[in-house]
């Protein structure tokens, strides 16, 4: 007598990751074709993450005549592209995080790296965090399925498909710059949005709310031979009054004695930040095969020293061209010249001068800081850049 035994055999992917099954249980149809006019939209819509970052997805649709499309069920799940074999357990697909107080989203019991809804209930769309895995990781693919109502589902096909690969741009670590190979020039919009209000950062936010901004955003298209601040080194002079006091002459003065490494410089007006608006501001700029890099940097008013920005952010491709269209999430770096903690605490001069430093929910590890959390949970960004190419000067080269 011979006892046969069958087990339910998962799909796997190329990564080695069970593949998550995303067919409704309760339904009794086959899924249709293309997406009915759903999609995963992620804020900004990036092409490229950067580790450890925060981002924010959406799952929504319209009709052809632009009116909401609801929808009762729906799943969204975070999947190593294909090909990616960087990533060997599901931790490396980065971490969802819902809503506070959203009762119409779970984490998924099917899978491990899912989101689903909890009830039938129409929706007009639903909003959830996700916190990117650390470097190394790879493309990931972010799918959906949608249960429009009972036996009429859509799932993977078109825009219920949004793909993200890593971004190789400096992030923690002092940037690795390689030679440009672009021929052509390329002139370029900075767009500096707002994010830091009482509703993104909480906790310990200023009362006086009219005070709170961020200042003139300063930098500049460079060579590699030129550094406006830089990770993990101590701030020039100029770079702390622009910390500490908010002002930009003495740093401008400084760009001025090194133009020879400077293509353009980058001014914005500084931003009023308030908590029931996102406020912008531009500035234009030119990159060309040795001056490739942007550098900008703004202050958190009030502050002790802390400001957000970008260092040698790197504009040229590997294939000798440049980038269309990048969005960055930019997080507080404390320039270490003042050691206080809190947003509008006295002037501490700091001894001995520290180096610059990415402010998290943990480091300073003390509960004064307004973005510590003892959970260890991820930051959200105080503002974001968008830097878009507008136009190329083609060359013979």
């Amino acid at each position: 007598l011979f006892l046969v035994l069958f087990f339910a055999i998962p799909a796997w992917t190329r990564s080695g990751i069970p593949k998550c099954d995303k067919t409704p249980r309760d339904q009794g149809s086959e899924k249709l074709a293309g997406d009915h006019g759903f999609s995963i939209g992620v804020s900004g819509s990036p092409q490229k993450y950067r580790p450890g970052q925060v981002y924010t997805i959406t799952l929504s649709g319209v009709r052809d005549d632009d009116m909401v499309a609801k929808f009762q069920g729906f799943m969204l799940v975070a999947e190593p592209s294909f090909g990616n074999t960087a990533i060997q357990n599901p931790t490396s697909l980065g971490t969802f995080q819902l809503m506070p107080g959203d009762a119409m989203t779970k984490f998924s019991h099917r899978c491990s790296h899912a989101i689903e809804a909890t009830s039938s209930m129409n929706k007009e769309g639903i909003t959830v965090y996700w916190t990117s895995p650390p470097k190394g990781s790879g493309c990931i693919d972010f799918k959906a399925m949608i249960v429009e109502r009972q036996d009429v589902w859509v799932s993977d096909e078109g825009a219920l498909t949004y793909s993200m690969c890593e971004d190789d741009g400096p992030l923690s670590e002092p940037p690795v710059v390689e030679p440009c190979c672009a021929c052509d020039e390329a002139k370029y919009e900075a767009i500096f949005e707002g994010i830091w209000s009482r509703h993104t950062h909480p906790k310990d936010f200023p009362n006086d709310e009219w005070r709170t901004m961020f200042s003139t955003l300063i930098g500049a298209s460079h060579s590699a031979n030129y550094t406006l601040w830089e990770y993990g080194r101590e701030s020039s002079q100029p770079l702390q009054i622009l910390g500490e006091v908010g002002v930009t002459r003495r740093l401008e003065s400084e760009m001025k004695r090194y133009s020879n490494y400077i293509r353009s410089v980058v001014k914005a007006q500084g931003l009023q930040q308030r908590s029931n608006v996102v406020g912008q501001t531009f500035a234009v700029f030119r990159v060309d095969r040795i001056h490739h890099l942007l550098s900008v940097v703004s202050k958190m008013i009030p502050s002790p020293d802390w400001i957000v920005g970008l260092a040698k952010e790197n504009l040229c491709l590997a294939n000798c061209s440049w980038v269309d269209h990048r969005v960055i999430d930019l997080y507080p770096w404390d320039l270490g010249t003042d050691a206080g903690l809190r947003y509008d605490g006295p002037p501490k001069p700091q001894r001995p001068r520290g180096v610059i430093t990415r402010i998290t929910s943990s480091n300073p590890h003390s509960d004064e800081s307004p973005f510590y959390d003892p959970t260890g949970a991820p930051m959200k960004p105080a503002a974001r850049i968008h830097l878009i190419k507008q136009r190329e000067y083609f060359k013979n080269c």
